[in-house]
């Protein structure tokens, strides 16, 4: 899973240098509140429509 074009922060590069280096890793099951809580943050300052598809 990957974050919507768009979605970057100041740790993009170096996380997409990790993803470069080992794309097959793996992350322990609180990823997932995680990542919801990452998207809420977007939705509620305006920064994600929901309304727009994504890959």
């Amino acid at each position: 899973m990957r974050p919507p074009d768009g979605v970057e922060g100041e740790h993009t590069p170096a996380a997409q240098a990790a993803l470069a280096k080992d794309s097959e890793w793996a992350a322990p099951l609180l990823w997932r509140s995680e990542w919801r809580n990452v998207l809420g943050g977007y939705l509620r300052r305006g920064e994600l429509d929901p309304s727009e598809p994504y890959d």
